[in-house]
């Protein structure tokens, strides 16, 4: 649960202070725009009034949700297990400094507290308080990321006319040519 929170704080601040989401980089950019074009030149063609696929929300999930529709439908298990462990590394890594700088703080905030307690209860519901809001902000932002790629998969498997558009506008998966 703690180790949730810190990774939650630290994905709150990069939003905040970096700017971009968080999961965003060049691949999953060029994924996303070749998916968006593909959607919305599949809207075209796609004659099915009788399902009901919300267009307008498609082309604007995060970039996220598209890389993640096509990587974990196309990649191989191993290209996928491999990019897992080097990302956890990654959140390994910058979880321990955000616990190490939390840990000096709290206990630089005990002692100040301790010195002063008549701040004590107002501090403490306050930073609960921030610490709650920016969860339910985290887990609202995972949830639409989900939320977004599920909404992609979903279309792409109840209307057949966009799925083949989509397959020809966004090839499967080759198999790997041998070396």
């Amino acid at each position: 649960m703690i180790g949730i929170t810190i990774q939650g704080a630290y994905y709150c601040a990069h939003s905040i202070f970096v700017g971009t989401e968080w999961f965003s980089d060049q691949a999953r950019k060029l994924v996303a725009d070749k998916a968006r074009k593909a959607i919305s030149d599949c809207e075209e063609c796609t004659d099915s009034r009788d399902i009901p696929i919300d267009w307008k929300y498609l082309r604007q999930c995060p970039d996220d949700a598209y890389f993640v529709w096509l990587y974990h439908d196309r990649a191989t298990p191993q290209m996928i297990e491999w990019a897992r462990r080097r990302r956890s590394y990654y959140y390994l890594g910058w979880n321990w400094v955000l616990a190490a700088a939390a840990g000096i703080a709290a206990g630089a905030l005990i002692g100040e507290i301790q010195a002063f307690p008549q701040i004590r209860i107002p501090t403490l519901v306050v930073l609960g308080l921030i610490w709650a809001a920016g969860a339910i902000w985290a887990a609202e932002r995972m949830r639409r990321d989900a939320d977004a790629m599920e909404a992609i998969w979903a279309a792409s498997q109840i209307d057949p006319q966009f799925r083949e558009c989509l397959d020809k506008l966004l090839p499967p998966n080759l198999p790997p040519k041998s070396l």
